[in-house]
């Protein structure tokens, strides 16, 4: 069983390292990190995250999990609506609370196993 990072040890990551794009999220998920952090880490691959002009758009969590993972994703180009808001790693707030419910979590993990054609008692015993 894979150790789950602490917030402590995401939130130094983010501080200290250099990190190619820039977030429009001003918080995110501790437990979400994790999950996919565990899977990356095993080799399941996840779809890219959207950027526009190093801005991330879409993917705050999977970009987070796959340098922790130490993972190339891929970046597809996207738009940026007037209202996006762009922040610094530095000021990204970790919630610990779990943003995703069981159910989200089982659609997921079935999504993954079908998308790396595992089984999905695999996916499952990944993130344990």
């Amino acid at each position: 069983m894979m150790k789950p990072l602490t917030t402590k040890e995401i939130l130094d990551f983010l501080e200290k390292d250099k990190i190619e794009f820039v977030p429009t999220q001003a918080r995110l998920c501790v437990p979400i990190i994790n999950r996919l952090y565990k899977k990356m880490s095993r080799g399941i691959i996840f779809e890219g995250i959207k950027i526009t002009e190093k801005v991330i758009i879409d993917g705050h969590h999977r970009y987070v999990a796959s340098l922790l993972a130490n993972i190339e994703l891929d970046n597809t180009l996207s738009s940026r609506a007037s209202s996006t808001v762009i922040t610094t790693w530095d000021k990204v707030e970790l919630d610990e609370s779990d943003w995703d419910t069981p159910t989200k979590i089982d659609m997921l993990n079935k999504r993954d196993a079908f998308f790396n054609k595992l089984e999905i008692s695999e996916i499952e015993a990944m993130i344990k």
